[in-house]
């Protein structure tokens, strides 16, 4: 009698960020939009941060993109998507220089 075996494989895949929008500098007064994409498996909620010089801005479950409708001088910095879920976090960063009036 053959005994028949069988295998299940769980692809554990960690969050990964594969694109962040590029260093911008925008003008004081201009609409600043941030965007990122998330990479994750479909059956596991991927968590998305925005931080701004490491403070978080915007935390939520799917929503990729962070907006300033009109931009100030001090929302200068140091922008990071950070994506998460059980089977890890990465995250990309990228910079905005505004411009005074």
């Amino acid at each position: 009698m053959a005994h028949i075996k069988s295998f299940i494989f769980v692809s554990l895949v960690p969050a990964q960020v594969i694109h962040i929008s590029m260093n911008q500098t925008v003008r004081e007064g201009e609409k600043l939009e941030l965007t990122c994409t998330v990479k994750g498996r479909q059956s596991i909620p991927t968590y998305v941060a925005w931080l701004k010089d490491g403070r978080v801005l915007q935390n939520d479950t799917v929503k990729q993109n962070y907006t300033v409708s009109k931009v100030r001088v001090e929302d200068a910095g140091e922008y990071a998507c950070l994506a998460s879920n059980n089977y890890g976090r990465d995250q990309k960063e990228t910079s905005v220089e505004v411009q005074c009036k």
